[in-house]
């Protein structure tokens, strides 16, 4: 049985997304289900790139709300709006400006 065969979501799926032994197909699968497994900071970069390709909005809000040191191919892939200022967003990547630079 691959994972092609497997069409209808089970209860407890999305429980997998946690298991780091599970494979990254189906983390990537997984998406469609429940993103919440996004909070895990050990994720394999391709699974992060199809979170942050996908159609939907609400897996791209989680990417962004998790704060994961994305790469600057990864934060372009999100549109504009969806971009916020996550760990490793362009934005972040810019020195603080001090107050007395101010003008």
């Amino acid at each position: 049985m691959t994972l092609d065969n497997l069409v209808q979501p089970i209860d407890g799926w999305s429980s997998l997304g946690y298991n780091r032994a599970a494979p990254e197909e189906l983390l990537i699968r997984l998406l469609d289900i429940d993103p919440g497994f996004l909070w895990r900071q050990d994720l394999p970069a391709v699974v992060l790139d199809a979170a942050a390709a996908h159609p939907d909005r609400n897996v791209r809000g989680r990417l962004v709300e998790t704060r994961h040191e994305l790469t600057a191919d990864q934060w372009n892939r999100l549109p504009p709006s969806e971009r916020g200022q996550g760990v490793g967003s362009p934005a972040c990547l810019l020195p603080a400006r001090s107050p007395s630079a101010a003008g």
